[in-house]
């Protein structure tokens, strides 16, 4: 039997879903105490202020992220490993019909430059994503099966830049199009970096 969630538990995920479906700034307070079912004391008590709530919505995606609650895969260990985690985003904004977008870039863009502690966690984020593709680029290099004329940092970066642009962009036209011909050509272009099987053995021996 599941354990009943904490009420602040219920208010970061509330928040959370709201910040997702309407940014920060069209989400008020209210709209988090309501959808929570919960009460102003108790916000006070557990976030203080709304940025309060938005960094501990932030805190806790990061946690979840590292547990692999958003990824199809554990770990990037394969060409269909890495395929297979770039389409979820586009199968994702299949599901949602083209309504949202990524949930930490719409925090994100809604973040003023005087919120460093907040865009601090959103770089985190950004940057443990980044870091997870980055792995097997790395890991593929070393085992000779892929070129190394591209820093796996960078390629880190392509990929992710795909994922989120198609995201926004889908959600900005509300068309799956543009989306699909990207990651198309994007992973077309990732395929072409490949060392055969053939060649590959021939350059570790």
């Amino acid at each position: 039997m599941s354990r009943p969630i904490s009420t602040k538990q219920r208010m970061i995920e509330a928040a959370f879903a709201l910040f997702h479906e309407r940014g920060i700034h069209g989400t008020s307070v209210d709209a988090v105490l309501a959808r929570s079912r919960t009460g102003k004391s108790q916000f006070s008590h557990y976030f203080k202020t709304k940025e309060g709530l938005v960094q501990a919505v932030l805190e806790h995606f990061y946690e979840e992220l590292r547990r692999g609650e958003y990824d199809p895969v554990e770990t990037i260990r394969s060409w269909n490993d890495l395929e297979r985690w770039m389409r979820s985003f586009y199968e994702w904004q299949q599901t949602v019909d083209c309504t949202l977008a990524c949930p930490i870039g719409t925090i994100g863009s809604d973040l003023s430059q005087a919120q460093e502690k907040l865009r601090a966690e959103i770089r985190r984020i950004f940057a443990w994503r980044r870091a997870f593709i980055a792995r097997f680029f790395k890991a593929q290099q070393a085992a000779g099966t892929m070129r190394k004329d591209f820093r796996p940092d960078a390629l880190a970066d392509f990929c992710y830049t795909i994922t989120q642009g198609g995201l926004y962009m889908a959600k900005a036209e509300r068309n799956i199009r543009p989306f699909e011909h990207a990651l198309r050509i994007a992973l077309a272009a990732l395929h072409s970096m490949r060392i055969p099987s053939s060649r590959a053995q021939k350059h570790r021996s």
